[in-house]
């Protein structure tokens, strides 16, 4: 959102544009700040077992191949 933001600001220069995606920018900058600081240190989740990640390999093929 900050790059399409910009991109916008850029190529509309007129004041209702800079208003509009520029607080759009804003906001997206200040979610990724206030979101870092609320979730502390990432934890990574462990890996599915095998059985499990066959069982949704053989679910994706079935609805593929539909």
């Amino acid at each position: 959102i900050i790059v399409w933001s910009i991109a916008h600001i850029l190529l509309n220069g007129d004041s209702r544009s800079i208003i509009l995606f520029g607080s759009m920018g804003l906001w997206a900058a200040l979610e990724i700040i206030v979101i870092n600081r609320r979730s502390g240190k990432l934890e990574k989740a462990a890996p599915p077992a095998w059985p499990r990640e066959i069982k949704g390999l053989v679910i994706s093929l079935v609805i593929f191949a539909m």
